[in-house]
């Protein structure tokens, strides 16, 4: 194969590569957690913890946050992953 000259260096090559600019990320911020400064009390069997133990589950139900204690919470997690008010259970 003939060699076709010297390679010129002052140019960029013909062939370049497009850079892909990065994806697009939205950033929505989720309400911060929000740690109730009175005693609060399991909305199903009335125990009261006294600062909120982190072992507590909370739930939005028709605008209020409701407290629910670990053995209550153990008890019913299917419905309470199954997002069902606590009136179903």
């Amino acid at each position: 194969m003939p060699s076709r000259g010297p390679v010129r260096t002052d140019r960029p090559p013909r062939c370049v590569a497009r850079t892909v600019p990065p994806p697009r990320v939205i950033v929505t911020r989720v309400n911060e957690a929000r740690v109730p400064q009175e005693p609060v009390s399991c909305a199903r069997c009335g125990r009261t913890a006294d600062p909120l133990p982190v072992t507590w589950t909370c739930s939005v139900e028709n605008g209020r946050r409701e407290y629910f204690c670990e053995e209550c919470a153990r008890a019913n997690i299917r419905s309470i992953e199954g997002r069902l008010d606590s009136s179903w259970w």
